[in-house]
């Protein structure tokens, strides 16, 4: 019989985000075989959850009253360390019955439990994404040697992803495992569509162009925006709309760069799961062109290419990091070269042909491709081969 899991995160659900979902993802999968011991997360669970969550009960906001403010720090700095003593209590106690995953490494909360984790040999296993991969490297290097001699096994999220391991640390682990942010698909299947009020107000015959992300600035949205802003939005395009959802630091930069064409370009801000796959299913093309900004950025994967690609979208990525895996997943995938002058006159050629045979997105929305991407990125089925790896010691 295997082993139970206790999930460490310091980024999980409710907070937003592609790392968030994918930590929530794996715990719910592992709940759902029974196999979960616990999750411990430093986020505020503000809603009960069928899931076994150990958290910070309370987490105060910031007042501009000083005494107030100093108060609130103390309190939140206290719930901190309650929460790390508890973990390391359970790291202890559980090192030898249950399997230990980091979903994602701080600088914070997991660096401790991590050193704690090898030195009292508890089977740990850790999840990288990529980012962090550079912030440890040139901050925590012993950290990441840590985890290369003594986890039972290391994850990466994209193959994109264990070679920047690789390289940032000149070690090529052989204890390792590929799992991809994939898709819960029945789950998805049987999400209500919520509507989408932008959605309700476009023309029947409207075309829409998508992005669902964070909007940071290795989405690329804002090479996004100057390729559609090129396209003859008046007259051979004029039924084309191009929405995008998701909040982030570069909205305000997003939405002056669009103000051109606001009636053309909408921005959605957050939306909810259902929301969002009522945009995707009502969109042909989903386009988030991501690059690394000149070395200092990393995208592990994309989970929107794949989910976009399952709901019938032709997908548009740039040719950083994990994401060209992602759209290489999708049965029609076009990757542009972002990192180079030639980014929006790229992104628009592509966006003009795409548009030019746009009938191809009806063979998209077919049973047939659905499987066919449901086959390549199942979560479940991830899960389970992840399972018999750890269980039997091998990739």
């Amino acid at each position: 019989m295997s082993k139970s899991w206790l999930v460490i995160s310091s980024d999980f659900q409710p907070m937003l985000g592609g790392v968030a979902e994918f930590a929530f993802q794996i715990a719910d999968s592992f709940h759902s075989r029974g196999l979960l011991q616990t999750i411990i997360t430093t986020v505020n669970q503000p809603k009960k959850t069928s899931l076994p969550i150990i958290s910070p009960h309370v987490q105060l906001k910031n007042s501009p009253n000083t005494a107030i403010n100093f108060l609130t720090k103390k309190i939140n700095s206290l719930s901190f360390y309650f929460l790390l003593a508890l973990a390391a209590i359970m790291i202890v106690k559980y090192r030898k019955k249950s399997y230990i995953l980091f979903c994602f490494v701080d600088d914070l909360f997991t660096p401790f439990l991590i050193y704690l984790s090898s030195l009292v040999g508890a089977n740990f296993c850790v999840l990288f994404h990529g980012k962090e991969i550079l912030y440890l490297s040139k901050k925590k290097p012993d950290l990441l040697n840590i985890i290369y001699r003594k986890s039972r096994k290391i994850l990466f999220n994209s193959l994109a992803t264990k070679n920047l391991f690789c390289q940032f640390t000149n070690q090529d682990p052989s204890n390792y495992f590929i799992l991809y942010p994939g898709i819960r698909f029945d789950m998805l299947d049987k999400l209500a569509v919520e509507k989408v009020e932008a959605l309700e107000s476009l023309p029947t015959d409207s075309i829409v162009i998508s992005s669902v992300c964070r909007l940071v600035k290795r989405k690329g949205i804002h090479f996004a925006i100057e390729a559609f802003l090129n396209l003859d939005l008046d007259f051979a395009y004029k039924n084309v709309y191009f929405l995008i959802a998701g909040d982030g630091d570069e909205k305000k930069e997003l939405e002056k760069l669009a103000s051109k064409r606001n009636d053309k370009i909408i921005f959605l801000g957050s939306v909810t799961d259902g929301q969002k796959k009522n945009l995707l299913s009502r969109s042909s093309i989903f386009i988030m062109p991501n690059y690394s900004v000149n070395g200092t950025d990393f995208e592990g994967f994309g989970i929107s290419f794949t989910e976009a690609a399952y709901l019938g979208n032709i997908v548009i990525g740039g040719n950083s990091g994990g994401a060209i895996e992602a759209v290489q997943l999708c049965p029609q995938g076009v990757i542009v070269d972002t990192d180079t002058e030639k980014a929006v006159p790229d992104l628009t050629e592509a966006l003009n042909k795409i548009l030019g045979f746009i009938k191809i997105s009806d063979q998209l929305k077919s049973p047939e491709i659905k499987l066919g991407v449901r086959n390549k990125i199942d979560l479940d089925t991830s899960i389970d081969r992840l399972i018999c790896s750890v269980n039997h010691g091998s990739s």
